[in-house]
């Protein structure tokens, strides 16, 4: 994955689905999480 630079989230009642993007706002990738699932993807993220 490339630099990570906003990730947007749409939020649900049990599920989120975080969308990374770049600086040129080209998306780097889009997935389906659980709460907990969730919780370890941002705690695992790159600080850009």
């Amino acid at each position: 994955m490339g630099k990570t630079n906003t990730i947007g989230v749409d939020l649900a009642k049990n599920v989120f689905h975080p969308c990374v993007q770049d600086s040129r706002g080209h998306i780097l990738d889009k997935i389906k999480l659980g709460r907990s699932q969730f919780k370890h993807f941002l705690a695992t993220m790159p600080i850009s």
